[in-house]
């Protein structure tokens, strides 16, 4: 192998920040193409999930998330991978399965960023189950968590509004 070539990693992070511009479908005919080969990786089953999810085809990507999270991946993926199968387990109409994954992720080690974004999808998941009240405080403790000024007076207000019902939501890992 050429050493002057990118690796599948390299090249599948240019995939993806071209993605955008892209038909769905020939990103993941693309992403497929690189992780051939490498079945076993936890990366590249991370890949290809996002690859489906990215693709509109969530009923496939369930299962390579899974693959990536049981085989390893680092801590950052780790993370990602959560939020992205939660996001997945939601789209597929699994949304309580979906809210107990981002809550035991969020009650261990999440961090910024993935802290934050774990919330919002969380909060979307409490809306689909229509649990709204639950849904606006969590999305309340992630922005009072991203805050550099008002954090105090908001995470105050947010004491007012919650009660022991709500007490569930309230997570560390911001």
């Amino acid at each position: 192998m050429d050493a002057s070539a990118p690796n599948w990693h390299d090249t599948i992070t240019e995939v993806w920040a071209n993605a955008e511009d892209r038909d769905p479908d020939e990103v993941l005919a693309e992403i497929e193409k690189l992780v051939a080969g490498h079945e076993g990786d936890p990366l590249a089953a991370f890949e290809v999930a996002g690859a489906y999810d990215y693709a509109g085809r969530e009923a496939r990507a369930e299962a390579p998330y899974r693959r990536a999270l049981s085989g390893g991946l680092d801590p950052a993926r780790h993370q990602q991978a959560i939020i992205q199968l939660a996001s997945t387990l939601r789209n597929l109409g699994r949304a309580t399965e979906a809210a107990d994954l981002i809550r035991a992720e969020l009650e261990s080690t999440l961090v910024a960023p993935y802290a934050a974004a774990a919330r919002a999808f969380l909060a979307l998941t409490l809306l689909d189950l229509g649990e709204d009240r639950r849904a606006a405080v969590v999305a309340l403790e992630g922005l009072r968590d991203s805050l550099t000024t008002y954090a105090g007076p908001v995470g105050r207000y947010l004491e007012d509004v919650t009660d022991a019902d709500d007490e569930p939501t309230r997570m560390s890992g911001g």
